[in-house]
């Protein structure tokens, strides 16, 4: 029998995603029975899997919340951001932190192309502009 190490929940064998917290799971990061149960029967976690399971769920929300915001102010920034936090959270199963980063991607590059294409309408016209007499 195998369980979370997230969630603590009862998993199959063949398992590589838990299906009630979406932690991707390997047989050798899944804890089995002598492992997950504490006095009483209930699900006790180490202190190390915890501290663990913070440590990656922190790095991953606030590089994606960053490269979010600064896809807004700074687009380099952001787009440069959102591409590591996606690159960093795309096998993870963390659909929220996927979806910002792939939101961050998509604004930042819009707001570039549309400089670029301001730029380059801005330039045609001063080029093209005809000198008077």
């Amino acid at each position: 029998m195998q369980y979370c190490t997230k969630c603590g929940k009862e998993l199959q064998d063949n398992f590589t995603y838990c299906p009630f917290c979406n932690t991707k799971v390997a047989n050798n990061e899944m804890m089995n029975d002598s492992q997950i149960r504490g006095e009483g029967g209930n699900f006790s976690p180490t202190k190390q899997s915890i501290a663990n399971q913070l440590k990656t769920s922190e790095q991953l929300d606030i590089l994606c919340l960053l490269g979010f915001i600064f896809s807004f102010v700074v687009m380099l920034a952001g787009l440069i951001l959102s591409i590591l936090a996606y690159k960093r959270v795309k096998d993870e199963g963390k659909s929220i932190n996927k979806t910002l980063a792939k939101i961050g991607i998509i604004i930042a590059s819009l707001q570039i192309v549309i400089i670029v294409i301001l730029l380059l309408v801005s330039f045609a016209g001063v080029v093209n502009k005809p000198q008077s007499v």
